[in-house]
């Protein structure tokens, strides 16, 4: 029986966000009204420190995986059941007792029949990770874009659009309302500059107000926004992944071609943020050995994946093979 060559391979490069890059993890805190933040992180280089704006390995580890649960499910052409879709998705819903521990032999052949999960782990069963995500950090101290924006009234933007739409009555309606606000917008200004009594006036008359809004929304209010790494900066990244098999890479490069044909991370996409290009020297070894050696280029942009000179190990000839009889791999959580 031929020994499995496991294998280091080192994708080294650039991603670069085509439009501004927004995300904020749940550790960042920001006061009232102010934009929401993106994260730094400290660098040293060149003798001084920075702080340096960078997207998250998460965010992009998450995007990635998921791409490829979506190719597995192309492919396979069946539905997952809910706790194959955890297992694939996020490593399996775990509870509170301790994960029982199995021989190598039996991880080994579970990872055999599910690649998916030799590559991305699980949490239950327990199967270790292996890829290594970096995150994607600016090269010097790039200031954040900050967009803002303006909650305005569609009907007060353009009246005579909406009145051609409504119903008179509800354009009636409409106006009474407009007028309602429009009164309380200048009592509110009054307020601060009137006496003792005609302050208790002034109060009285927006309650009544208040009691008559049916929709109080306010418009022309300026809003915090969020901040986001500016287009164009190419941010220096590195992924890894650990101790694969050929096939575990070659189902790698499926998934991340699956992520390519639409690359979108971080927040604030239905803003049009969040897509980004990459481009990544591909090197790599066997295990124990010390010196890696080239195995291509990989490049994301407008035609998806490129895989410039990919070598024999990078496993998409291994894998399509293996992929082609379906008796070879079983995805499906309790399957082992």
């Amino acid at each position: 029986m031929t020994e499995q060559t496991y294998w280091h391979i080192r994708f080294t490069g650039t991603i670069t966000p085509m439009d501004p890059l927004a995300t904020c993890p749940p550790h960042l805190t920001r006061r009232q009204n102010d934009p929401t933040p993106i994260p730094h992180m400290p660098v040293y280089e060149g003798g001084t420190v920075e702080q340096r704006p960078y997207f998250p390995a998460a965010g992009l580890r998450g995007a990635i995986r998921h791409a490829g649960v979506e190719w597995l499910h192309n492919q396979l052409g069946t539905a997952f059941d809910l706790d194959t879709f955890y297992l694939l998705t996020v490593g399996g819903a775990k509870g509170s007792g301790d994960e029982d521990r199995e021989d190598v032999a039996a991880a080994r052949a579970f990872r055999a029949r599910n690649p998916h999960i030799g590559l991305w782990g699980a949490g239950a069963p327990w199967m270790r990770s292996r890829i290594r995500m970096g995150h994607a950090v600016a090269p010097e101290a790039v200031a954040p874009v900050h967009i803002g924006g303006v909650r305005g009234d569609d009907v007060m933007r353009a009246p005579e659009f909406a009145h051609a739409m409504l119903a008179e009555s509800d354009w009636r309606t409409w106006q009474d309302q407009a007028a309602l606000l429009h009164e309380r917008t200048r009592l509110r200004a009054e307020r601060p500059n009137a006496d003792k009594e005609r302050v208790s006036e002034i109060d009285g008359s927006i309650k009544a107000i208040n009691e008559q809004l049916t929709r109080d929304v306010s418009v022309q209010l300026p809003l915090a926004g969020f901040q986001a790494i500016p287009a164009g900066v190419p941010l220096r990244h590195r992924m890894e992944l650990h101790g694969v098999t050929p096939i575990e890479a070659g189902l790698f490069l499926q998934q991340l071609s699956m992520f390519a044909a639409d690359p979108l991370v971080g927040a604030q996409k239905a803003r049009g943020q969040g897509r980004i290009a990459a481009e990544w020297k591909i090197e790599a070894r066997p295990m124990h050995h010390l010196g890696f050696d080239p195995a291509g280029w990989a490049t994301i942009g407008d035609d998806g994946l490129t895989l410039d000179d990919p070598r024999d190990v990078m496993g998409l000839d291994a894998f399509n093979d293996a992929f082609n009889d379906p008796d070879n791999f079983d995805f499906r959580a309790g399957a082992r």
